[in-house]
């Protein structure tokens, strides 16, 4: 600190304070310490990571499945299936989904999957259903799976399995 005096006023200063005078005036100008600049380090790498990915199957929805399903649920959706002759309804999988009391745990995709499951093994000759010609008559109003049903592999499949029955 030190004392300056002018004009009969006397001042006191900090140590790294100046003072000026000009045109019979005393400034004075304090300096403006800058914030102190911490060096980088020299090998810093950053994490362009997201906080929290969303991770989405080949569909674009995110995935809800907690687990697989277990015997039971695939029994359980055995009986729908079989129950009515793999005709399967629009929306009868969310219905047959509500009426499984681990519903919480399973996502609809699961028991959709499984039914597509089901189809394939029915294609394939390896399951059956209680009335073919009926199922085949459904499979023809959806031309997708009627398709997938008279394609050459699937054909090859039931020729191999030793499936006898004709198409229609």
């Amino acid at each position: 600190m030190y004392t300056i005096s002018f004009n009969g006023q006397t001042v006191t200063l900090p140590d790294n304070a100046k003072a000026v005078i000009t045109a019979g005036r005393l400034e004075i100008i304090n300096p403006v310490n800058p914030p102190k600049v911490t060096p980088l380090p020299k090998h810093q790498t950053v994490n362009t990571k997201a906080l929290s990915e969303v991770v989405r199957s080949g569909n674009g929805h995110k995935i809800a499945k907690v687990r697989g399903l277990d015997d039971d649920e695939k029994n359980h959706i055995r009986r729908f299936f079989q129950a009515v002759n793999g005709e399967i309804r629009p929306d009868a999988c969310v219905a047959l989904r509500n009426t499984m009391p681990t519903k919480a745990e399973i996502s609809i995709f699961q028991v959709t999957g499984f039914v597509t499951y089901l189809h394939g093994e029915v294609m394939a000759g390896l399951a059956t259903v209680r009335n073919l010609p009926r199922y085949l008559a459904y499979l023809q109003s959806h031309r997708a799976m009627w398709a997938k049903y008279n394609s050459p592999k699937y054909a090859a499949m039931r020729l191999q399995n030793h499936c006898t029955e004709q198409l229609v």
